[in-house]
């Protein structure tokens, strides 16, 4: 089977950079004929590592907006679009797939239904389609296009409720490749996982961490990822205010999630929406007890409360705080919860996952 995934870059960190390549390589290393087409890589490095057996490509088309903060739909980017059409035509005329999978949103998700020949078209959601709720031309348009796709993928079962057209939908969560760590659960460190925006709401993980240090004043509370640097120095001038500098600190990026878990005792998750919470797993897998707001709409359908970790009352703090202060002074309940949190996170690993995919793709 040829399968392509096309996508803007994978030179960023981020959940859907690494669930792609995590697919991409399955399929390689399973004997299919595996393409890669980008359109924003240039010549970044992959950031993580990607298999030999892929073929890749990319389009060199630069709208850019993975890297700035400039509109998809402004005038310049809009310029480039007729680039992007027939580059991406000529690339499909020369492979001709038979499977074309697309993880973000593009112009592509507009044009491929008209350009892809026999192909089966499959569109992944990653993130919540909560907003769609309010409507809008937008919504309208891309609900008339997603009829022309065979199937659309999303996350989880509440995602499905957010489009007017369900016959093509599938759920299917996103993979974890397992992992060659366990935690102790010794550690006097709590972390969080996430892009610097304002949807992950690291002000209010701050605010838990005050209620924590207040009773434990040796724990230390760790934020990874970069994003909006101006979201990141309101977070910092909030903690300077809060004088909490030597207890809350940004890590910055890292691509070995698994390894900084493994050195920490609880994941926190306060995210308005998570659409699934590839780190949620990614921690549990670990053995972490996760602590997490019941956003829409990821936690839910991963948590189980009391059993691997806490689903919380949406913007609570103290009782998240309260939560995390349980399991700290209640050693028999972290260690119990870390055993069960790596139980659930096997329902997660790649070679699950992926049957569900290829049960997906047998049926076209």
């Amino acid at each position: 089977m040829r399968v392509l995934y096309l996508t803007g870059q994978i030179a960023l960190h981020g959940g859907i950079e690494r669930v792609t390549i995590m697919k991409l390589n399955y399929w390689a290393e399973t004997g299919n004929d595996v393409y890669l087409l980008t359109y924003e890589q240039g010549d970044k490095p992959f950031v993580y590592p990607i298999s030999p057996k892929v073929h890749y490509e990319d389009l060199n088309i630069n709208y850019n907006v993975d890297y700035t903060c400039e509109s998809l739909y402004s005038f310049r980017c809009l310029k480039l679009v007729p680039r992007h059409f027939f580059r991406t035509f000529s690339f499909l005329k020369k492979i001709k797939p038979d499977v074309i999978v697309v993880p973000n949103f593009g112009y592509e998700f507009w044009f491929l239904p008209f350009i892809k020949g026999k192909a089966m078209l499959v569109r992944e959601y990653h993130d919540s389609q909560y907003q769609r709720k309010s409507g809008g031309v937008k919504v309208w348009i891309d609900d008339f296009i997603q009829h022309f796709y065979n199937s659309v993928v999303v996350l989880t079962p509440q995602e499905v409720g957010y489009f007017k057209y369900k016959k093509n939908i599938k759920v299917i969560p996103n993979p974890t490749k397992g992992s060659a760590y366990i935690s102790d659960l010794s550690y006097t460190k709590i972390v969080t996982v996430g892009r610097i925006d304002k949807v992950k709401r690291f002000e209010l993980f701050i605010e838990i961490a005050e209620l924590v240090i207040k009773k434990y004043p040796k724990y230390r509370f760790e934020i990874y990822g970069e994003g909006n640097p101006i979201y990141k120095d309101e977070l910092i001038e909030l903690i300077k205010s809060k004088q909490l500098q030597n207890n809350i600190f940004f890590m910055g990026i890292t691509s070995e999630v698994q390894s900084i878990f493994s050195e920490a005792s609880i994941y926190v998750c306060t995210s308005k929406t998570e659409s699934f919470g590839l780190t949620l797993i990614e921690a549990m897998d670990v053995g972490l007890p996760v602590v997490s707001f019941d956003c829409p709409h990821g936690p839910k359908n991963i948590i189980h409360d009391g059993v691997d970790g806490y689903l919380i009352q949406n913007d609570s703090i103290v009782e998240a705080s309260d939560a995390i202060i349980n399991l700290i002074e209640d050693k028999k309940l972290l260690v119990s919860m870390g055993n069960s949190a790596r139980l659930t996170a096997q329902r997660y690993h790649l070679d699950n996952v992926m049957k569900m995919w290829v049960n997906l793709l047998n049926k076209y």
